[in-house]
């Protein structure tokens, strides 16, 4: 080493020494000592990564999604144990039957849904009238008011369908693919296809097919037409043939009350009302409802009556004062009265069968 090197190396800053190192001899910051560290850094940082990651709490999302789909399993096995539950009749002090027996799979079904339906609540009491219950008001007079009171009280219960929809392709109907495709996007099953197809099928799922086929064959009217605690509505329109045909009505609270009497003579009657221009008006609003009862061959509204309101109120309001005096004729039955528009519906319900006015 010569002088001048010496005397450079004292005048370098401390920092600045590395660079005077011994000829032939590595410099400590290299590119290859430079990468060594490079690659034991990043292997250490890999190793404190690892550690940091294992002991980090994890993700409850699969824990949720397991406890989500063991919730799903039990649901579904409750309602199908409900479904084949069987309850027994329950027995008044007089003997008679309170609740149908032998109803077998027990379901409520309200135009082509099954409804969910808590039947504890029913097992957990007697109604105070005897079932069937069946309601001999009109369409648009409350009807579905009627279903949603006593689904909510736990009793089996239908509206204007006692059957459970299943279209298939493999039924024929016409009105098969509209049916389907209404229920795949929410809709109540027939909802315009009635219209668009003229007489549109599966109405062995309904009631009034099924009432009217058994009083054609003799049968008692509610025969194999589901073994329900409650018949909300059991009248159904229809079209007469073709995509012209006349739309039509058929009433068996109005035509064959005395058929039900026979054959049901401890049934409970639901005569739901409501003030005659509030139920002609919401029928005016409904497609082709007057149309109906004007086409239709009704006890008390022959074919051709009913364009003038003066002719459907007399038809109206002769239909609820014949059950009135056909209840007292026929004391077996019992008659509860409901105005659906009072603010006492929900008590009136409550105090004639026991079911809380809040399920109004």
């Amino acid at each position: 080493m010569t002088l001048r090197q010496r005397d450079d190396r004292k005048e370098a800053p401390r920092g600045e020494q590395h660079e005077y190192s011994a000829p032939g001899a590595a410099s400590p910051m290299s590119p290859d000592s430079m990468g060594s560290i490079s690659r034991h850094t990043s292997s250490k940082s890999r190793s404190i990564k690892n550690r940091l990651e294992s002991t980090a709490p994890r993700s409850p999302l699969p824990v949720v999604a397991i406890l989500f789909v063991l919730l799903v399993f039990l649901s579904v096995a409750a309602s199908r144990y409900e479904l084949k539950y069987v309850s027994e009749a329950i027995y008044s002090e007089d003997g008679k039957p309170r609740i149908w027996a032998g109803r077998g799979n027990k379901f409520s079904i309200r135009d082509g849904y099954v409804v969910p339906t808590d039947f504890s609540l029913s097992r957990a009491r007697n109604m105070k009238l005897p079932t069937p219950v069946i309601s001999v008001g009109f369409p648009k007079a409350g009807s579905t008011s009627v279903f949603s009171y006593f689904n909510c009280g736990g009793y089996a219960s239908s509206h204007y369908t006692c059957k459970k929809m299943t279209p298939t392709p493999e039924r024929t109907d016409k009105c098969g693919p509209c049916i389907e495709n209404n229920l795949a996007h929410g809709r109540p099953p027939w909802s315009k296809c009635l219209q668009k197809l003229g007489r549109c099928g599966h109405q062995d799922d309904w009631c009034g097919p099924c009432v009217r086929d058994n009083v054609a064959a003799g049968r008692p009217p509610l025969d194999g037409c589901g073994d329900f605690d409650v018949y909300a509505e059991i009248n159904y329109s229809y079209r007469e043939t073709g995509k012209n045909g006349a739309f039509k009505i058929y009433l068996p609270q109005v035509d064959h009350l005395e058929l039900l009497h026979e054959a049901y003579p401890q049934a409970t009657f639901v005569l739901n009302y409501r003030a005659f221009d509030s139920w002609v008006k919401s029928v005016d609003k409904w497609f082709a409802m007057r149309e109906r009862y004007v086409n239709s061959e009704i006890r008390g509204l022959p074919a051709g009556v009913g364009k003038k309101n003066l002719e459907l109120r007399q038809f109206y309001e002769g239909h609820y004062r014949r059950v009135r005096q056909f209840v007292k004729d026929h004391p077996s039955h019992a008659l509860v009265e409901v105005d659906i528009e009072s603010d006492n519906a929900g008590k009136t319900m409550e105090e004639a069968f026991g079911i809380d006015a809040a399920c109004w």
